[in-house]
């Protein structure tokens, strides 16, 4: 029995995730990317401008968890300096 699947056509991320962020986007694309040589590395992922906010030493930590309006410095995983 061969059984042929439907040819569907994909939709741009863009379009499915309307709200999120060009940076979130591309970085998910390339890691869902299909084709393993063309698949993003961890390494070369965590260079991508998405998190560019962690790299800046002026970003801080909201506290979401407390519903609190304090903030807090990040922690010192994300200190790439080192």
């Amino acid at each position: 029995i061969e059984h042929k699947f439907p040819q569907i056509k994909p939709l741009p991320f863009a379009k499915v995730f309307r709200k999120a962020d060009a940076n979130a986007i591309d970085l998910f694309a390339r890691l869902l990317e299909y084709t393993l040589t063309e698949r993003q590395g961890a390494i070369d992922a965590i260079v991508r401008p998405f998190f560019d906010e962690l790299r800046d030493p002026s970003t801080k930590l909201s506290d979401s968890r407390h519903n609190t309006r304090q903030v807090r410095e990040l922690p010192p995983l994300f200190d790439f300096t080192r």
